[in-house]
């Protein structure tokens, strides 16, 4: 726990509230914290407590009663990054309750979650794109005051954890009762949880006490190794794919005959073990059989070396594109990079070491006239590599 009122029971009315350095609820966007506290609300709208700008759209953390809701921001900018996440209904009036918002750093809305009396409640999300780091280690924190608004009505004991505490604890610190009273008089499962909670802090033996650590520890270090495993975006097919359509003339609002996945039949078959998504294009594309990606991926590599493909139009292997100017060995370049294994420094090294690679640049005037733009390779190349794709 980073901050606590204590039990001193505090009266608002819309004009004063509590300040104190914010400086220990500097939390991050990536930062799991904890906020609670007892309240009795006499209206519907105010601002229980803040570590924010003082004015609704401000940036940083607070806890409002929205239209009696219970309502969490996380905001760095108001218009795109942030997070706002209220409770689908609403909280009484003039009643004594316990309220408890915790959030587990994963910086998604999912994370959020509220506690009325020790009970878990829905929620619903407002807004949920929490991408930016936060910190606001000058702005102080507030209880009673936040966002411009400000609080009528009692809060006592408010609490703030620089963790997301788990659901027991929730339900132990809505427990009103003193642990003496308990000891006595405990009946509810949340009543003879804070008496547990007591006990292992108080009174229970060192290897106890140290069983109990070495649980917080181990969970610690997993949340931890979770958090380390990089993510990455991926897409997938959807189950159940939209009717595609030629359109006629090119209108989009004018749709012809439906057609469904394929692939030119010109070229090379698509087999029928191959699923109709990306997986079966992508094993099409690759297929050994398939006459155009080797040939393709061959003759920009050409250029690279040469400064001119064996196929001088390398965006276009189509009936408009030039023939290459040695056909026999685009195929065989293109059959030993298959073959090997789709193995491209090993096909940059055969190139480089050619004697086609290799030779003088040195041009003549007969040689010039008859092949000013060396489709025949007579010469070596005057196009040379830059330095980052040597270092490459």
């Amino acid at each position: 726990m980073v901050f606590t009122s204590g039990p001193a029971q505090e009266s608002y009315d819309r004009k004063r509230f509590t300040e104190a350095s914010g400086k220990q609820m500097d939390f991050n966007y990536l930062d799991p914290f904890t906020f609670s506290a007892w309240i009795n609300p006499t209206k519907a709208d105010g601002a229980i407590l803040g570590h924010a700008d003082d004015y609704f759209e401000g940036s940083g953390h607070s806890l409002f009663l929205l239209d009696g809701k219970l309502r969490l921001h996380l905001i760095f900018r108001w218009t795109d990054l942030g997070l706002r996440v209220e409770s689908a209904a609403t909280l009484a009036l003039n009643k004594l309750q316990h309220v408890t918002v915790t959030y587990e750093g994963n910086r998604r809305a999912e994370g959020v979650s509220m506690y009325v009396d020790g009970i878990r409640v829905a929620t619903h999300t407002l807004f949920d794109q929490n991408n930016e780091p936060l910190h606001k280690p000058d702005t102080p924190f507030r209880i009673g005051a936040a966002g411009g608004k400000r609080f009528t009505g009692m809060i006592d004991e408010v609490r703030v954890y620089d963790r997301a505490i788990t659901p027991e604890e929730v339900s132990a610190l809505a427990v009103p009762e003193s642990i003496s009273r308990l000891a006595t008089h405990a009946k509810s499962a949340a009543q003879r949880q804070k008496l547990t909670f007591a006990f292992l802090e108080t009174a229970a033996a060192p290897n106890i006490r140290a069983a109990c650590q070495a649980i917080v520890t181990a969970q610690r270090e997993r949340d931890r190794f979770y958090e380390s495993i990089p993510t990455v975006m991926v897409m997938a097919d959807s189950r159940m794919p939209r009717p595609t359509f030629l359109l006629k003339r090119g209108a989009y609002d004018a749709p012809g005959e439906p057609v469904q996945p394929a692939t030119p039949a010109f070229l090379s078959p698509f087999r029928p073990e191959w699923p109709r998504n990306r997986l079966g294009l992508a094993r099409w594309i690759t297929a050994p059989d398939n006459p155009l990606t080797a040939r393709v991926t061959v003759n920009r590599l050409w250029q690279s070396f040469f400064g001119s493909g064996i196929v001088k139009t390398v965006d276009d292997f189509g009936s408009q594109g030039e023939w290459p100017v040695h056909p026999e060995l685009l195929d065989w370049l293109a059959t030993t990079f298959v073959q090997s294994g789709w193995d491209v420094k090993a096909l940059q090294k055969t190139i480089v070491m050619s004697a086609a690679y290799r030779q003088s640049s040195a041009v003549t005037p007969e040689l010039l006239a008859r092949d000013p733009d060396n489709r025949l390779i007579a010469r070596g190349p005057r196009f040379r590599l830059g330095p980052e794709v040597i270092r490459d």
